[in-house]
């Protein structure tokens, strides 16, 4: 299909409507966050992490342990990267802006997620018109599982945003490959990965196929965007990675993290009973009070361990998993 003309009447009444969604969603986000996050605090989930180490890091602390796990709630000082940094980052000038306010990372959080129900719209516009534009724009706007994070303190807001960047220029490499295009999208690639770890694989997984796929160019020339873009979303992540591996013990990549999940996904009481397919970090029990990257190399261990001790449940486990995600198998054990 033949790229839009940038008509400029079309672009006006499509950009009309466009603002009108956005102030719709944006007063979807800031009524979530003044009618349920205002006074809820930070000590649920992950919130907690990244409200205090953008606070530390705005103190001058660094990438340190917010507060002291042995026992909390004392400050800490060990390093750090529980999480990868980019959300922290983006947040630090806020706590620098607004003397550490949670509520001012919320409403960060909903300016970023009302960002992406922009770059929804005009990404729907790029591939089927404007109509498309505006109900994607619209679907985003509403969409629960969109908002209801944007109204948080992590990092699934700024992610949603970045893989939306990433989709908008994956698509226009397709269309009309250039080295460009392929070393802006290596920079976001590298930008996803930094917001959370298992984002690393656009690379392989959207990167290196657009490139691959792209039309109207000769097979050297795929090669080189695939090259160019992927050297880049490394050289992106390098510096954290070259960070962890000078303050840690073992080595660390984008986070530490990776122990706890495997781990707290890989044990006796969410592979068998009511909780087959959850996650338990109470199966983190006995915390081997090294460095995290030390830990965390012990928790991976213990998990694979576990994982070839008990094979036979591998399938109705990763079975239970996927119907979890979906909502088919125990629905309402999500709502607790």
């Amino acid at each position: 299909m033949p790229s839009r003309p940038l008509d400029p009447r079309t672009w006006s009444r499509f950009g009309r409507v466009l603002l009108v969604i956005t102030i719709v969603g944006l007063g979807i986000r800031a009524a979530y966050v003044v009618g349920a996050k205002l006074e809820e605090g930070t000590n649920i989930g992950d919130q907690i992490f990244y409200n205090a180490a953008a606070n530390r890091l705005a103190w001058g602390d660094g990438f340190v342990e917010p507060f002291d796990p042995h026992p909390p709630p004392l400050l800490g000082s060990d390093p750090a990267a529980d999480h990868p940094p980019l959300t922290i980052l983006v947040l630090t000038p806020v706590s620098l802006l607004t003397d550490d306010s949670p509520n001012a990372h919320r409403f960060t959080m909903a300016l970023l997620g009302t960002a992406t129900v922009v770059l929804i719209g005009l990404r729907g516009r790029a591939l089927a018109g404007d109509r498309a534009g505006l109900i994607a724009a619209s679907i985003a706007a509403v969409y629960p599982n969109l908002w209801v994070n944007d109204g948080l303190i992590m990092s699934e807001t700024l992610s949603a945003l970045i893989v939306t960047i990433a989709l908008l220029l994956t698509y226009r490499l397709l269309r009309g490959p250039s080295l460009k295009l392929a070393i802006w999208l290596g920079v976001v690639c590298g930008l996803a990965a930094l917001t959370r770890a298992e984002l690393v694989l656009l690379v392989p997984a959207l990167l290196v196929p657009a490139a691959l796929l792209a039309r109207q160019t000769d097979r050297r020339m795929r090669l080189r965007l695939a090259a160019a873009g992927t050297g880049v979303a490394v050289a992106v992540m390098l510096p954290w990675v070259a960070y962890n591996m000078s303050r840690f013990d073992e080595p660390v990549f984008p986070s530490t993290n990776d122990g706890i999940a495997l781990l707290g996904s890989n044990c006796e009481t969410v592979y068998n009973g009511s909780d087959t397919g959850l996650t338990d970090l109470n199966c983190l029990k006995g915390n081997p009070r090294g460095d995290q990257s030390v830990d965390s190399r012990i928790y991976r261990d213990r998990a694979f361990d576990y994982i070839s001790e008990h094979k036979g449940r591998a399938v109705v486990v990763t079975v239970a998993r996927v119907g979890r995600t979906w909502s088919v198998f125990r629905p309402l054990d999500m709502l607790d």
